[in-house]
């Protein structure tokens, strides 16, 4: 495996979070481990979609961050993108300067 030098992460609704889970736990060359936290958000461009995230003004997300190869990054987010409905999924890049573990 190559030292990752992208941060690729995934906001979506928390209701599509078994499923993107399944999807990023399958065997993979590219994805070797992710990240997953509760977070809640809110976005102006897709509003709300319950009566209480409209009470709120924001609503459960689950925040997933994979550190993978950059040239990896598109070909992960288009087997996402068919594996359904992604609508609501946000994603960005960000740069990895250096990994490592304290073994």
């Amino acid at each position: 495996m190559k030292s990752p030098n992208a941060c690729l992460v995934f906001v979506f609704p928390a209701s599509m979070e078994e499923n993107v889970v399944d999807h990023f736990s399958k065997p993979s060359a590219s994805i070797h481990g992710f990240t997953l936290s509760h977070v809640e958000g809110y976005s102006a461009r897709r509003g709300f979609h319950s009566l209480a995230e409209q009470i709120h003004g924001r609503g459960p997300r689950v925040h997933v961050q994979l550190l993978v190869d950059r040239a990896d990054v598109a070909e992960i987010i288009a087997r996402l993108k068919a594996e359904g409905p992604t609508r609501d999924v946000a994603y960005w890049v960000m740069p990895v300067d250096e990994f490592g573990t304290l073994d």
